[in-house]
């Protein structure tokens, strides 16, 4: 607790402010005044400027770097592998893993594209790093023990931190889309069961062992496919089977990646209503991003107004500290929030090199593999020092991970990546077109140049109109097969036949809805066009990572409510914690009923069917809920369990979606075609719970004591390491207030422990009336207690507020 009081009074020291910070002098005398809320949210309105929207963005940036410049520094130097400059050897495999992954270079050519094509929002981009450096230039006159800490963290008394420059700004908005969109960890853990499951039995592939399908047909769109269509598996077993080349050891990529920790249930709710939903006559918007929960917060609340000038921008909500413009919010006119598409945009593929190892076949030919050098500063005391490193890179795919992620177990072969932002994408200008985008056409047109990080962008309009779209470069892949879907490591030497497994472009029919029929519209990371919910087919293939329950909770309590919502009941559906995945499987041990089970293994049935499946911090049927479904995991993949050649795969596999969604749909078949073997698997895994259990004395452990909050430390090796928070933690990854946790041990039993590090960063609601200023609300995970506590109960405040005239 001693450190988080010490975060708590470090984020103090930046609350102070000033009624009126005036920039540089110029022909039309500036004025750009600045005045915060009740919680330090900063609100900025230029009033006069040669340049008002320069005058804007410049104030923007110096003010995050007053609040906020040890965070901006550490996700800039994180994002661009360069953090061992200022904490040394110990996170050099930090460093590197990002330039393994091809971040940095990713970076790079991101700021060229928008140097040469958006020079308006680069200018926006030169005018935020201003000031940003002019805080930088006074750090010792305005936060001298910011400075002092540097100094004795780097051992060196003349240390200032490096200047801030566009490239820094788009760093941050790469790391949130590499975040978010990478899924290199599960499509390696899965291509090792592929490997394991041909060996376990012969011919049968990962296709054959998992079911991806969604607990609930609940999709953005109407399905592609009508329900009647019965697909059948394709008749090439083992044509396309591959040896996987490696074992698979994640390596923790450090902030704010989430490296091993797991990746079921990541995403976020958004969800806008029309006017008939309401009692208000209102559009209303609604959005909870889910990410990783850090102090201070990931997210930053502010207001923006250069109009008053006569310039472009007049819009307020939340965006990532380091960035310039407003990521979630609204403007004068409309309202947009954002949710994880869970697109599949990123591929391993299967590389084989020659003898020499310096080129790999592609297509019939060689093709030599560049060998890119680059020097990584390292701090050793008051000294730096330059490392090279090496980073391989095929040219048509991309940097070969495995020489870093990946234990090659098989010689002359490896590993490549191929993620769609390494070709340098656009998402500062997309988004500063939505921030002053007046209608649904300007709003669809600056998506246009959203391409990395696909987000699932809901719009609503002071007149009424409701929408939803969601570009990006997602990638076309031809002739997926079964042998070898999209989601396991591809064969990377291809050919000219029918068999490649070369991307052939980029999707042109984009999801989107206007003024649906329905009146209403939710995303929550579930399938856009219905595909998953079909065995076997990759026909129109958009991802496989996506989730349903939180998006079906939501839809219900929308429709229960229509013609009554307003803000209230919006914040009720936002802080609902009704478990999805234990409505599914608790409606599933009804189905079994009744079963041959111990006496404990009764009392813990007995409690469960009686349960109303609420994940109550001060319940404790969640921990008997959770205690039976990571003991069905074991039932259910035991033979994965311990296995010789993958001793890790289990505990890995298990945290996916993919063994979720799998367990359910396998289960629930078995109980229908063999409900004997199904009744007897779930039997022991409700004795095996219920000893567990008392085994571990956890009858009486309410939710909440095993479910706490655990806060990522931004300020890596720059403050003393806290995670731990002791506040009890509502919700699960599939309550609509997802609380996200990790840890499945070994054995496949629950841990004694199930911290909570992924969560809303923050809870925005905004009402849209026709003639009327746009009404918002939001809360954060905070800079303070009192912040946390509100967000932790559920409770909202009023947003940041602009300036008025």
């Amino acid at each position: 607790m001693r450190s988080l009081f010490f975060l708590i009074l470090f984020a103090a020291v930046f609350a102070g402010c000033s009624n009126h910070l005036a920039s540089k002098q110029s022909p039309v005398e500036e004025k750009v005044f600045m005045q915060r809320g009740l919680f330090g949210e900063p609100s900025i309105r230029v009033e006069s400027a040669s340049d008002p929207d320069w005058a804007l963005f410049e104030q923007q940036g110096y003010v995050e770097a007053v609040d906020r410049f040890f965070q901006m520094d550490i996700l800039r130097r994180s994002a661009r592998g360069t953090l061992a400059e200022l904490l040394g050897e110990k996170v050099v495999s930090e460093d590197q893993a990002r330039w393994n992954v091809g971040l940095p270079q990713a970076i790079l050519k991101s700021e060229e594209k928008l140097r040469q094509h958006f020079p308006d929002e680069y200018r926006v981009l030169e005018a935020f790093s201003t000031g940003v450096n002019r805080f930088i230039a006074k750090i010792a006159e305005l936060d001298r023990s910011l400075l002092y800490r540097y100094q004795k963290v780097t051992n060196d008394v003349n240390y200032l931190p490096s200047v801030w420059t566009p490239g820094d700004s788009i760093a941050i908005g790469s790391a949130l889309a590499f975040l978010l969109s990478n899924q290199l960890e599960e499509k390696a853990i899965l291509g090792m069961l592929n490997d394991v499951l041909w060996k376990l039995e012969e011919s049968k592939t990962v296709s054959d062992f998992l079911d991806l399908r969604p607990f609930e047909n609940e999709f953005i769109l109407q399905p592609a496919l009508p329900a009647s269509v019965s697909i059948q598996p394709q008749e090439n077993r083992g044509s396309d089977h591959q040896k996987s080349p490696y074992h698979f050891r994640c390596r923790e990529l450090g902030f704010p990646f989430h490296g091993c920790r797991g990746k079921y249930g990541i995403g976020s709710n958004n969800w806008v209503v029309s006017r008939p939903y309401t009692d208000q006559n209102a559009v209303i918007v609604a959005n909870d991003p889910h990410l990783p929960l850090t102090f201070p917060t990931v997210l930053y609340e502010i207001a923006l107004d250069s109009k008053s000038a006569g310039g472009r921008y007049r819009v307020r909500g939340v965006n990532l500290p380091g960035a310039p413009g407003v990521l979630i919010g609204h403007n004068d006119n409309i309202a947009w929030a954002l949710t994880n598409s869970m697109a599949d945009i990123d591929d391993l593929y299967v590389e084989n090199f020659d003898v020499t190892g310096s080129s790999v076949f592609f297509r019939n030919q060689k093709v030599v593999v560049r060998k890119d050098k680059h020097l990584l500063k390292v701090r050793a005391g008051s000294n730096v020092f330059e490392k090279e490193i090496v980073v391989r890179w095929v040219p048509h795919h991309g940097p070969i991970v495995s020489d870093f992620f990946l234990k090659q177990t098989i010689p002359n072969v490896g590993i490549s990546y191929r993620w769609n932002g390494h070709e340098g994408t656009t998402e500062v200008a997309a988004l500063l077109g939505v921030n002053r985008a007046g209608d649904y056409p300007t709003f669809k047109a600056a998506l246009q140049f959203f391409e990395a990080g696909p987000q699932n962008v809901l719009y609503g309009d002071r007149q009424g109109n409701i929408g939803y779209y969601s570009h990006g470069l997602f990638p076309m892949r031809q002739n997926i097969s079964l042998d070898v879907p999209p989601f396991i490591p591809q064969p990377g030497q291809a050919s000219t036949s029918a068999a490649d497994h070369e991307w052939t472009g980029y999707r042109t029919n984009i999801p989107e809805l206007y003024n649906p029929a329905s009146g209403r519209i939710v995303s929550a990371n579930n399938d856009p066009y219905g595909m998953t919910a079909y065995k076997h087919d990759y026909r129109d293939y958009f991802g496989f990572e996506f989730s349903s329950t939180r998006a079906r909770r939501i839809v219900e309590l929308l429709d229960s409510k229509k013609g009554k919502l307003n803000v209230d009941e919006m914040r009720s559906i936002q802080f609902d914690h009704r478990d999805g995945l234990a409505v599914r499987f608790v409606a599933m041990l009804r189905e079994a009923l009744p079963l041959k089970l111990s006496e404990k293994g009764l009392v813990l049935a007995q409690a469960l069917v009686r349960w109303n499946l609420e994940a109550g911090r001060n319940q404790v049927e969640p921990v008997y809920f959770y205690t039976w479904v990571y003991a069905l995991n074991a039932e259910w993949f035991k033979d994965l369990i311990g296995n010789p050649e993958y001793p890790e795969l289990f505990k890995d596999f298990v945290e996916t979606s993919a063994a979720i969604h799998t367990l359910y749909n396998k289960l629930h078949e078995l109980l229908k075609a063999s409900p004997q073997t199904a009744k007897e698997i779930m039997a022991r895994a409700l004795d095996k719970a219920a000893v567990q259990l008392t085994d571990k004395n956890m009858w009486d452990q309410r939710w909440g004591q095993l479910h706490r909050l655990a806060f990522l430390n931004p300020f890596k090796g720059l403050l003393p390491h806290e995670e731990w928070v002791p506040l009890e933690r509502d919700g699960s990854w599939d309550t609509v207030d997802s609380a996200g946790f990790t840890g499945a041990q070994p054995d496949g039993s629950l841990p004694e422990d199930l911290p909570s590090s992924w969560g809303p960063g923050c809870r925005l609601i905004m009402v849209l009336k026709e003639n009327e200023p746009i009404v918002a609300f939001n809360v954060l995970p905070g800079d303070s207690f009192t912040e946390l506590f509100r967000w932790r109960d559920g409770k909202h405040r009023p947003l940041v507020r602009f300036i008025a005239p």
